[in-house]
């Protein structure tokens, strides 16, 4: 019987955000890496009367059927700002996610113009919408969720709604699934894994030092987009990080593999008596990631991140990031942190958790000379120390080679005098380690696929 600390490898890119699949690591130091920004200025600008008094928080797709990224966004006119009213959702495609063209629909009206780039026009209010695509459900391919918060005269009608489309334009009526204090931007994800939707808001809770209420982030979720929860209040900043002084405004949740990602802003309020003048407020972005929606861990204690997204979309080996002020930045796909040696004359070296694992062939994400990665299989029963468990025979260091697949990617391989061994070959050893000698460069992420190595 395998113990507690064996898992199944799933065929996802393993990321270095936590230390799921780690076992051990010797002379490695984990690095966010830092995105490419186009246009300091953003990529889409107010050019209409519904959009000169704000627009905001977009969220960005690509949408394979229609072959164009597709951006939904916040905008309100001057009135609307005046008054702290309003709010619409406005539609904008583009080619290459950097050249945006608003098209000018006959669905929602704007003082005396019949055509409009607003695709949906809650009563009241919509404010800070968050679009998916859930290819699993045909008939409701496109799911959006928005908040309320102004709506007038009493606010009855505030709180979460969801919608859904069959086209990404055209909407179903918005469905209120919490009446409660949902005043920060939300956001929505489907878990595959789980089977399930996750939505992210607001939620408060009492703290008697200083006596007063204060933020918390708010969840709730369905298994079929009809039915919710009850909004659930969970922490992601401890006492030990500062709360109440330093609370969670938002969480922005986008499903990446096995992993649920989580871009944070953290708002630090300062100590008291300082603490109410918001002049002097701080606010931090931050990351962090869960594998079931509820347990969220920070990425780097809670490092100040580069790559703050609303969106995350990942097309041809480029993952693009949107943050709330419309700039799009790029990553390379699965890069998000690395691995690299912390001391240039040593190498660095990473365990595994022992792994079961369907018969598949390795595949390493890394910025390297293949000759200054070597890959190694180790038997999991030994002690997992470095240079104290066995290799398998065959699947010694000195037998592995890296074969190049694309910019980005190699498939590991190990020599011998009847050819290429693959990860496949070692089946019937498993559960087993697999571990990384790198003498220079980076390692991102490493994977498992049923393709033959090249």
């Amino acid at each position: 019987m395998d113990h507690p600390f064996v898992i199944r490898l799933s065929p996802e890119p393993q990321l270095f955000l936590d230390d799921y699949a780690i076992g051990a690591t010797v002379n490695l130091e984990r690095k966010l890496e830092t995105p490419h920004t186009f246009f300091a200025q953003g990529v889409v600008k107010p050019e209409h009367p519904w959009e000169t008094g704000q627009i905001s928080h977009p969220t960005v797709l690509w949408d394979p059927d229609y072959g164009k990224f597709r951006m939904y966004y916040t905008s309100r006119g001057v009135e609307e700002v005046t008054e702290g009213t309003g709010g619409y959702i406005c539609y904008a495609e583009s080619d290459d996610a950097l050249h945006w063209h608003k098209p000018m629909l006959d669905m929602h009206q704007y003082g005396g113009h019949a055509k409009t780039n607003i695709v949906l026009s809650p009563s009241g209010e919509g404010m800070h919408v968050f679009v998916i695509r859930t290819p699993h459900d045909s008939a409701r391919p496109y799911k959006a969720i928005f908040r309320k918060r102004n709506t007038q005269p009493d606010r009855t009608g505030r709180g979460l709604y969801t919608v859904w489309s069959s086209d990404g334009l055209h909407w179903s009526e918005p469905h209120w699934i919490s009446r409660t204090k949902c005043d920060t931007p939300p956001s929505l994800v489907w878990v595959d894994h789980l089977g399930c939707y996750f939505a992210f808001t607001r939620a408060q809770s009492y703290h008697p030092k200083p006596s007063n209420y204060f933020r918390m982030t708010g969840v709730v979720h369905s298994t079929d987009f009809n039915d919710w929860t009850p909004k659930a209040a969970i922490n992601l900043v401890s006492e030990a990080d500062g709360w109440p002084y330093i609370q969670n405004h938002d969480l922005q949740a986008c499903a990446y593999g096995g992993l649920i990602l989580g871009f944070l802003t953290v708002l630090d309020i300062g100590l008291p008596p300082d603490h109410t003048n918001k002049k002097k407020w701080r606010w931090i972005e931050q990351m962090a990631t869960s594998r079931d929606g509820w347990n969220w861990h920070p990425v780097l204690d809670r490092e100040v991140t580069p790559f703050w997204t609303r969106a995350l979309v990942v097309k041809d080996g480029m993952m693009y990031l949107t943050d709330r002020e419309f700039h799009i930045k790029t990553l390379p796909v699965d890069r998000f942190v690395s691995l690299g040696p912390v001391d240039p004359d040593r190498n660095g070296i990473l365990e595994t958790r022992p792994l079961h694992f369907n018969p598949s062939t390795l595949i390493v994400n890394a910025d390297v000379d293949p000759a200054d990665l070597q890959v190694e299989l180790v038997e999991e029963s030994g002690p997992i120390v470095q240079y104290q468990s066995n290799p398998i025979e065959g699947f010694e260091r000195d037998r592995s080679q890296l074969v190049q697949q694309d910019k980005l990617q190699y498939q590991v391989v190990w020599q011998d005098d009847k050819g290429n061994r693959t990860l496949a070959d070692a089946v019937s050893r498993q559960p087993l380690v697999i571990r990384f000698i790198l003498k220079r460069g980076k390692l991102f992420a490493f994977s498992t696929t049923n393709s033959a190595p090249r």
